[in-house]
């Protein structure tokens, strides 16, 4: 599990094969030391400054490459013996994110030709009365969803999976075992149940599962934070914390999931009991809010 405590910038010029000038800013993170950040970010800073120069295009690595990713350190959850099982951070668009070590979230998303966009009139209707019913594609597609998750457990029955329904579809979590995220058995289970192809990317260079805790900004009436973490203008923090105010204020008659059903067993692994209560004391409120 990547996480960073310790971020640190540097910056650059490198010219092309064309003689164009690119201006570099790399950010390195560390969970150790500000010093081993710095070091890392002069290191970042040298490699890019060559790609540039053998003409190499430079793609931010956000958020599937190999590096920590930038995001602002909120807890870190160890268990009784002390190791580092679960962090949760504060992503780029200002939700909070569980991190997991060997915890299996497994977000399953609707087709996108079940995903209707509301018009003007229906999403104003729905910060007046958050839970509105869903389109009759929705309801078919999740349907289809939770009857391919039975098959799933049908021919996996040494596994225990709880489902939760989500805006877009649904999160599922293994009950009885912990796994790695870089096995082969956390890649055939994602593959098998169809998870997003950039989340198994993501468990992979980051080496850990991850859940977000609160909603999106946009499905519950806030806006995006601007800028990214760590805002190193006193300014530019005193707008975020109006921002995270606001939207706060805002998520309260929202929630992330709500519990369908437990396929299995109903024993639960204490590592993942310990991170799944947390993870429920977030995103779990009330069956008559809108999930966002």
């Amino acid at each position: 599990m990547k996480i960073a405590k310790y971020w640190a910038r540097r910056t650059g010029a490198a010219e092309d094969e064309h003689g164009k000038t690119y201006r570099l800013i790399c950010w390195s993170g560390s969970n150790s030391s500000l010093a081993i950040a710095k070091a890392k970010a002069i290191e970042k800073l040298a490699l890019w400054s060559t790609r540039v120069r053998s003409g190499n295009a430079i793609v931010d690595p956000y958020p599937y490459g190999p590096d920590e990713i930038r995001e602002e350190l909120i807890q870190e959850v160890s268990d009784r013996q002390g190791s580092l099982i679960a962090a949760i951070t504060r992503n780029r668009y200002g939700a909070l994110v569980l991190n997991t070590a060997n915890v299996m979230f497994i977000d399953v998303d609707l087709p996108a030709s079940a995903l209707v966009r509301p018009g003007l009139f229906s999403r104003i209707i729905s910060l007046v009365k958050p839970r509105i019913a869903e389109p009759k594609a929705m309801v078919t597609a999740r349907q289809k969803l939770r009857q391919n998750f039975r098959d799933f457990h049908s021919n996996n029955t040494s596994l225990s999976l709880r489902v939760y329904m989500t805006a877009a579809g649904f999160r599922l979590v293994v009950l009885n075992k912990t796994i790695d995220p870089i096995s082969n058995e956390a890649t055939q289970i994602l593959d098998a149940l169809g998870s997003d192809s950039l989340y198994r990317i993501l468990c992979k260079n980051q080496e850990c599962f991850r859940a977000r805790l609160t909603p999106k900004p946009w499905r519950c009436g806030s806006e995006n934070p601007q800028g990214r973490f760590p805002r190193e203008e006193p300014s530019q923090q005193a707008a975020f914390s109006q921002w995270l105010e606001s939207y706060e204020r805002k998520i309260k008659n929202y929630a992330v999931c709500t519990e369908v059903e437990t396929l299995g067993s109903h024993e639960i692994d204490p590592t993942v009991d310990q991170v799944l209560s947390l993870h429920d004391q977030y995103v779990i409120k009330t069956q008559a809010m809108k999930l966002a």
